[in-house]
């Protein structure tokens, strides 16, 4: 019993030192961080043990950094990246929290939720202006190298075929696009074409009241 117990407090040790997205000695000590969109304290699930931890939250650009103070010499305990279509939505039924969200990444999926509704709505606010400004940059960047070929977007928000009807129509309208399949299940659009405007394609889609995340 004693060689059992001690063998899972070493590997609880062991799990509890990896961290999500960047070494530790790569994350910041909370005073360096400067000109954050927002900070507070949220309360997180882990992703080894699932249980609810309060921590210091402070998102700059396209990171979320979390800690376990406010204390201006603490580092990160670990970084969240809202690059490579990551996604922001209401998570009361999967988690039983009032004002819990989901923030889920390429990497992994991470629970979280605020003391108020109030405090929630502003997350999901900065949040998504944050997940939004850097899927953007990231059409920037495609759109200077994109002349032909294939563009598998992710589509949230779809909810039945008058949602792939529509899209297909909006999608197909553009200048340079070929052809568009739209994939339910996988919440995609594959798009055909050449030379066509990423940001325009993407733009109309939100204008539609979805949300885009490059693949």
């Amino acid at each position: 019993h004693e060689e059992t117990k001690l063998l899972r407090m070493m590997n609880f040790k062991r799990a509890s030192q990896i961290v999500t997205g960047n070494q530790k000695e790569d994350l910041p000590i909370l005073g360096d961080i400067r000109h954050a969109s927002m900070e507070g304290w949220l309360t997180k699930q882990g992703g080894i043990v699932k249980n609810w931890k309060r921590r210091w939250f402070v998102l700059k650009e396209d990171d979320l950094y979390y800690f376990k103070s406010k204390d201006p010499s603490e580092m990160a305990q670990g970084v969240i990246s809202l690059l490579e279509g990551a996604s922001i939505k209401e998570a009361l039924i999967k988690t039983g929290k009032k004002f819990s969200l989901e923030i889920a990444t390429r990497d992994r999926v991470y629970f979280v939720y605020a003391d108020s509704q109030v405090d929630s709505d502003m997350w999901m606010g900065h949040l998504v202006k944050n997940v939004r400004a850097a899927t953007f940059q990231q059409l920037s960047d495609l759109q200077t190298n994109h002349e032909a070929g294939k563009l598998i977007v992710g589509i949230r928000g779809m909810m039945c075929n008058h949602c792939s009807t529509k899209l297909q129509s909006i999608i197909a309208q553009h200048s340079g696009v070929h052809s568009c399949e739209i994939d339910m299940n996988e919440e995609t659009a594959t798009i055909l074409g050449e030379s066509f405007d990423v940001d325009l394609v993407c733009s109309a889609i939100e204008a539609a009241g979805y949300i885009t995340v490059i693949e």
